[in-house]
């Protein structure tokens, strides 16, 4: 008879709170349900960034310039009206010819601008033929990749010195902190 007419503790508080967190909880969730938006497909995308140039994209992609990274400025340059491309059917295939239609904006960076003068490298030439690209074209190409690499030092610089260790060093230390 020990515990007859004991107290017992007060419940009612616990089921209250408890049913009104669930309440909560199916609130929250049937509103995440109702104003979900549907997944938006991964489109393909064939322009870079406002700014960037696609030679400056392939750059960030693999961390070097390549000559793919230039010739990827035609269809840049086509873009903005500058030259027209015309495919010239030839025994071994077809061939790129462009069209010169106007002059690089003052602003171009100078890899741009070397590449520009490769193209057309005298300033009354309107046609280049890329079939028939001579040994002074890719001597004007190994000038404007070194000028692209150079465009990424300073601020523009894609990796820090030191940031490798950092990210080494710094989930050890905050792991020394809990132990």
């Amino acid at each position: 008879g020990y515990f007859v007419g004991a107290r017992l503790p007060v419940t009612w508080p616990f089921w209250v709170f408890g049913g009104l967190a669930a309440a909560l909880c199916l609130y929250i969730l049937a509103r995440a349900f109702a104003t979900q938006q549907p997944k938006a497909a991964p489109g393909f995308v064939t322009a870079p960034p406002d700014g960037i140039s696609p030679a400056e994209v392939g750059y960030i992609i693999d961390g070097s310039a390549d000559d793919s990274d230039l010739v990827s400025l035609i269809l840049q340059f086509a873009q903005q009206g500058l030259v027209t491309l015309e495919n010239v059917p030839d025994e071994k295939g077809d061939i790129l010819v462009l069209h010169k239609k106007g002059e690089l904006p003052a602003a171009a960076p100078d890899y741009q601008r070397t590449f520009w003068q490769g193209l057309f490298p005298l300033p009354d030439s309107t046609v280049c033929d890329m079939g028939e690209w001579k040994p002074e074209f890719f001597e004007t190409m190994q000038q404007a990749k070194q000028q692209l690499a150079a465009t990424f030092q300073g601020g523009r610089q894609l990796d820090r010195k030191g940031t490798a260790a950092q990210a080494i060093l710094l989930p050890l230390a905050v792991c020394a902190l809990y132990l």
